[in-house]
């Protein structure tokens, strides 16, 4: 999703007037530190299966490149961005650098970190967490409102 955010602004497409992203994916190159230190916490997602993607769909290309990882693009001009992310996740550093690099670009980057869920938990209908995470997306799509950013004790 963000790759495709940032080849839309290089080829002057009309802007979108923002973005949810559930524990988004934005580093190929896995430098993550949380690819390591949460790997024992992740339920769905190890070190090993990123590994397997990342070569499959990077290819010939080098995995730094913006396209592949935009965590290393310019992220300056994109729409505002609500990102959603579990503690427990070995992507959590993914979300973390992704809106610190959008807010240091100058663009507006909503972190909302969720106490003890997991990878993509907003589609798991049998978490609160979940219906609480779709309703500020909805919010956020519609009036481009951030949501408090509260930690929600929980137990996974």
């Amino acid at each position: 999703m963000v790759a495709a955010l940032v080849r839309a602004r290089d080829e002057g497409a009309a802007p979108v007037a923002g973005a949810v992203l559930f524990s988004p994916w934005v580093d190929a190159t896995l430098s993550g530190a949380s690819l390591r230190e949460r790997a024992h916490r992740d339920p769905i997602l190890t070190p090993a299966f990123l590994e397997r993607c990342a070569r499959a769909y990077a290819g010939d290309t080098p995995r730094d490149h913006p396209l592949i990882s935009p965590l290393f693009a310019d992220l300056g001009g994109l729409p505002p961005l609500l990102i959603h992310v579990g503690t427990e996740e070995i992507l959590f550093d993914d979300a973390a650098r992704l809106a610190q690099k959008v807010q240091q670009a100058g663009g507006t980057a909503c972190l909302r970190v969720w106490q003890g869920m997991p990878h993509v938990f907003p589609l798991f209908p049998f978490f609160t967490e979940s219906r609480l995470a779709l309703v500020e997306s909805a919010r956020f799509v519609e009036d481009g409102t951030c949501p408090p950013t509260l930690f929600l004790e929980t137990t996974f």
